[in-house]
């Protein structure tokens, strides 16, 4: 069984970034993909959830990992050192 890290030790945004980043992929990239698959959703919103200043819904979250090629588990368990 997988064992994730406390919540507040989840930082989803930073995950987000990094692997968006890592693809070499915008955040207007990331949201046409978002509304290809019928989100409303702006750039506006896609860049505050980054922030983490904006929850994100289950659905997008789902969304979000399939267009990154990645699992839950991946996105919730990355390590990231804070810069």
């Amino acid at each position: 069984m997988l064992k994730i890290k406390a919540d507040s030790e989840i930082h989803l945004g930073q995950n987000l970034k990094v692997l968006r980043e890592q693809q070499n992929l915008m955040q207007v990239d990331i949201v046409r993909e978002l509304q290809l698959r019928g989100f409303s959703i702006q750039k506006q919103n896609y860049s505050r959830i980054e922030k983490e200043q904006e929850h994100v819904s289950a659905s997008i979250l789902l969304a979000l990992c399939e267009i990154l090629g990645v699992t839950l588990d991946e996105l919730f368990t990355l390590s990231i050192k804070k810069q």
